[in-house]
């Protein structure tokens, strides 16, 4: 028997501007629509575009979420916010598929944002965003709709 879960996770950016002038742009993050759940693990990647205007390819990312079960850590939660599923988010300074996994709240020093262009149309993307949750957390979960909001800061470093 096959429970049935719809998950749906947003993206929200946050960025740092220091005193001096430099400027940070995030830029092609999309939305992750795991749709309906049936068997199996999701797994979802997004390549980015990490830009800086100073040189200094060096930044740090920290992400957080809005659930709100188990403060300080990913979960999906359903309406109500009675039923949580873990998930991880993972980060890397290239668009190959992984990363480092990133600790809700922790900022994790990263490199390789481009200078050429903010939008990355010179130059390709810069890095890449993954999103895990594993098939024993969904199958423990009820059925039912779960989401998160998931929150990035990237600042100079």
């Amino acid at each position: 028997m096959h429970i049935l879960h719809s998950l749906l996770l947003f993206l929200c950016f946050s960025f740092i501007h220091s005193a001096h002038a430099q400027n940070v742009r995030v830029s092609n993050f999309d939305a992750f629509n795991f749709g309906v759940w049936v068997s199996g693990g999701f797994t979802a990647d997004d390549s980015t575009c990490v830009f800086r205007d100073d040189g200094n390819p060096r930044y740090r990312v920290t992400a957080t979420d809005n659930s709100t079960l188990t403060p300080n850590e990913f979960r999906l939660e359903n309406i109500p916010r009675t039923v949580e599923i873990p998930y991880e988010v993972r980060w890397r300074s290239t668009t190959a598929n992984g990363g480092a996994r990133l600790t809700h709240g922790v900022p994790r020093n990263r490199g390789r944002a481009t200078d050429v262009d903010e939008l990355c149309a010179v130059g390709g993307l810069t890095s890449n965003l993954r999103i895990r949750i594993r098939r024993a957390d969904l199958q423990a979960a009820p059925a039912g709709n779960y989401s998160a909001e998931v929150r990035f800061l990237i600042e100079p470093r």
